[in-house]
C-alpha cells in the first residue's frame, strides 16, 4: 500500500473526509493515476498512520475518507540525534536520507573549520526546506511515521558552547566520530627495548612487549553497552564532521564537553557513510544485547 506524508498536523481524524494536499494529489492521482476506492496510508509526522480510501476525484482535487488509525511508529528502541557538518551536493542528501531510514530523531546542521559549505541566510532556508523534504521522502519509503527534525545550520563553536545544544543528562551518551590526531599507526611501549642497545642473548622473549596499534582514545563501546543495559530508553548524540574531519581544537572542545571519541574501525569514513555505519553499529549492538538477555 502506498504511503504519503500529509503535511497538515492534527487534520486527520477517523471517520472524517479530507482533501488531498496539492503534492499528494499530483503524485497519487495525476502521476500514478489512482482510481476511486483505492487505499493508501497517510501519516502526519506526529506518530501513527491512517488508512484512507479515495472517495472523490475531480480535475483539480480529490477527497479521501479516513478509515482507521494504527499507532505504530517503527522507531528505534533508543533515541539518536546527529550533529552533522554540511557537505556539498548529493552527499548531504544521501546522509540525511539514510540517517532517516535508520531512525534518527533529529539532525543539527553544522559548519566547521574543515567544512566546505557556508550558506547565506536565504540559501540556508532553501537548503533546509530541501533537506527536510528528503527526510519526508525517506519516511514515506521506509515506514517511519515520525519525521526527524532538521535544525538550522550553526557554527560548531557556537553549538558546542550553547547549553541548549549540548545535552547534559547522565542518560545521554555523546560520541564524536574522530580519528586519532597522530596517524603514525604504532606506538612504542615504554617497556620496549631497542635491539641496538643490547645483545639478543641477554633477554628473554617475554621481556619485550610487542608493538601495539596506536589508540589514544578509550573505546566507548563498554559505556554504550552499559547505557543499553541500564536505561529503558538510551539516548545518543553523534557528532560527525566533514570530509576533512574535525580540527584538533574542535575535537578538544567536544571532549571537554563530555563527547567520547569513537573511531569505527581503522578506516576514514566519508561524511555520507559515517551516519550509516554509526547508526547500524548502535542498532546491531542493541539487538545483540537484547537477544542475549532473552
Amino acid at each position: 500500500m502506498r504511503r504519503f506524508f500529509y503535511n497538515q498536523p492534527n487534520s486527520l481524524q477517523v471517520g472524517s473526509t479530507v482533501p488531498l494536499t496539492e503534492e499528494i494529489f499530483h503524485h497519487w492521482c495525476k502521476v500514478l493515476r489512482a482510481s476511486m476506492g483505492e487505499q493508501a496510508l497517510f501519516f502526519d509526522g506526529q506518530g501513527g498512520e491512517y488508512t484512507v480510501t479515495l472517495t472523490d476525484i475531480t480535475k483539480k482535487q480529490a477527497l479521501v475518507t479516513i478509515n482507521d488509525f494504527n499507532s505504530i511508529n517503527r522507531a528505534l528502541p533508543f533515541t539518536v540525534n546527529i550533529a552533522l557538518v554540511m557537505s556539498r551536493g548529493e552527499r548531504m542528501d544521501y546522509a540525511i536520507q539514510k540517517a532517516t531510514e535508520l531512525g534518527v530523531s533529529s539532525i543539527q546542521l553544522l559548519t566547521s573549520q574543515h567544512g566546505e559549505v557556508r550558506l547565506k541566510a536565504d540559501q540556508a532556508a532553501k537548503k533546509l526546506a530541501h533537506w527536510q523534504q528528503v527526510a519526508v521522502s525517506a519516511c514515506e519509503q521506509c515506514g517511519l511515521n515520525i519525521v526527524p527534525t532538521l535544525l538550522a545550520p550553526k557554527a560548531f563553536s557556537d553549538w558546542i558552547d550553547e547549553p541548549a545544544g549540548v545535552p547534559t543528562s547522565s542518560n545521554v551518551t555523546k560520541l564524536i566520530l574522530a580519528v586519532p590526531p597522530d596517524d603514525s599507526g604504532v606506538v612504542t611501549s615504554c617497556n620496549q627495548i631497542e635491539g641496538s642497545d643490547i645483545e639478543h642473548s641477554d633477554i628473554e622473549h617475554n621481556d619485550i612487549e610487542p608493538i601495539a596499534p596506536y589508540t589514544p582514545y578509550p573505546n566507548p563501546l563498554p559505556h554504550i553497552t552499559n547505557q543499553f543495559r541500564q536505561c529503558s530508553l538510551a539516548q545518543f548524540w553523534l557528532l560527525i564532521g566533514a570530509e576533512g574531519g574535525f580540527s584538533e581544537q574542535e575535537i578538544t572542545q567536544a571532549i571537554e564537553r563530555d563527547f567520547m571519541p569513537w573511531q569505527i574501525g581503522e578506516r576514514v569514513l566519508r561524511t555520507e557513510t559515517a551516519p550509516v555505519v554509526a547508526l547500524s553499529s548502535l542498532l546491531t549492538l542493541h539487538q545483540t544485547l537484547t537477544l542475549a538477555q532473552e
